[in-house]
This record gives structure tokens, C-alpha cells and sequence, in this order.
């Protein structure tokens, strides 16, 4: 996560990039799946790469438990304390015998980190 820093962002060659970028509605991909995307490459000169996905990774197959918490590692390390963030996966993992669910809504609203910066 540390990519989408503000820095990293801000910079002049992805703006360049950006500028470049032309995005058009293909009335056919809304028959494939509302998540149909193909994303072409013109390097000039006539050389262009092209790709189609369905939707994303996990739309028609659900994540495993493994991907899940690499997901959830990667997104929390970012915005959150080790403690907290131990703290939060401790409960998750046992939520069958947490009685009490109040600890767990504390630790999930208190703010955190700015991702971004």
C-alpha cells in the first residue's frame, strides 16, 4: 500500500499518464458481466497489447481464508498499530465465543491512519 502514498501520486509522469488515458462504455460487456473489462496498450506504429477480465479475481469464486488474511495484512498493516491490528484478527478469528461484541466495534471505529499519506 505504500505505492498510493501522497508523493507517489502526485507525480508528474502519472498525471502525463492520466492524460493519456481514454475510457469508453462498450454497450456488449454489459451482456458479459457488469464488471466485463478490456483494457488496450497502443505503443504506436501500430503495436497494441489487449486484455479481457470478467470482473474481478474473486467475483465468481469467493477468496479463500488464506487470501483473506493476506488481504487483511496488507490493507491493516498500513493503517494500523500491530496491537491494534492483532487485536482485531484475535476476536475475528474467535468470533463464535466473543459474548460481548462492543470491544470489537471499539477497536474497528477508532480511527486510523491516512492510507494515503
Amino acid at each position: 500500500m505504500d505505492q498510493y502514498n501522497s508523493a507517489n501520486l502526485d507525480r508528474d509522469d502519472l498525471w502525463k499518464l492520466v492524460r493519456k488515458v481514454n475510457c469508453i462504455w462498450h454497450r456488449d460487456f454489459d451482456k458479459l458481466s457488469q464488471w466485463h473489462t478490456k483494457v488496450t496498450v497502443d505503443f504506436g506504429k501500430g503495436y497494441t497489447v489487449s486484455h479481457e477480465v470478467s470482473g474481478p479475481k474473486t467475483y465468481d469464486e469467493a477468496l479463500s481464508n488464506q487470501g483473506i488474511r493476506y488481504k487483511w495484512s496488507m490493507l491493516a498493516d498500513t493503517v494500523l498499530s500491530a496491537d491494534r491490528k492483532g487485536q482485531i484478527e484475535s476476536m475475528l478469528l474467535n468470533i463464535e465465543s466473543v459474548d460481548d461484541i462492543s470491544q470489537l466495534v471499539r477497536l474497528l471505529e477508532t480511527q486510523v491512519k491516512n492510507p494515503i499519506d
